[in-house]
């Protein structure tokens, strides 16, 4: 299993270089910008790839996990890489990795439409007007990290669109009587807080398929 999470964020423009797995089998690119919780993975995880708004690790040198600002362009990636980039399952999208404070949410990038295999997601310091984006992935684990609705009620009645979805982590995004509403069109769905989900995958209660 692989926790995606942005933290302690530093600028990693001029560390970009360095790639490293540390003893708690955390990959990070030299800066602690981005740490991958990986403990499980018997394989080798590498950086592909990275700038100042995106990083791309691999596994066995096939893209695996994709970590994306919203100013992030698929067309910035090395041909020899954006030709496996959709068949990834895991992404997060972050409105910036610059700076410690973000000070926009940014609205979620039509691009991760594209990705239709990814199963899961973490939105962190994301803007959402609605689900569209998102509905048609195959989607088993999200992940809302500061997040903010647009249309509220819309977009809690959306949820059930997402069929697939095993469990959903949130910063205190939602309130009892939506967790109720999400469970009654979601029944199979767990909805924790984050610092729970992250917790439960560390002690192996949570596994990925």
């Amino acid at each position: 299993m692989l926790i995606l999470s942005a933290c302690n964020q530093k600028s990693f423009v001029d560390k970009r270089e360095k790639n490293m797995t540390n003893n708690n089998g955390y990959v990070e690119n030299g800066n602690s910008a981005i740490d991958i919780f990986s403990k499980d993975l018997n394989k080798k995880t590498q950086m592909l790839f990275s700038n100042k708004d995106i990083i791309l690790v691999g596994l066995n040198n096939e893209p695996y996990a994709l970590f994306a600002s919203t100013k992030f362009e698929i067309s910035s990636l090395p041909p020899g890489i954006s030709n496996n980039l959709f068949q990834i399952k895991r992404v997060l999208l972050k409105s910036s990795f610059l700076g410690n404070q973000i000070n926009e949410l940014q609205f979620i990038e039509p691009w991760l439409a594209y990705f239709h295999k990814v199963e899961y997601l973490t939105l962190d310091h994301i803007k959402l007007k609605n689900l569209n984006v998102i509905k048609s992935l195959p989607l088993k684990y999200l992940i809302l990290s500061d997040i903010a609705l647009e249309n509220r009620g819309e977009i809690i009645n959306e949820f059930g669109n997402l069929k697939t979805l095993k469990y959903i982590a949130h910063s205190s995004l939602f309130t009892p009587a939506e967790i109720i509403k999400i469970k009654k069109d979601l029944p199979d769905v767990n909805i924790l807080l984050e610092a729970d989900f992250n917790r439960k995958v560390e002690k192996g209660e949570i596994e990925s398929d």
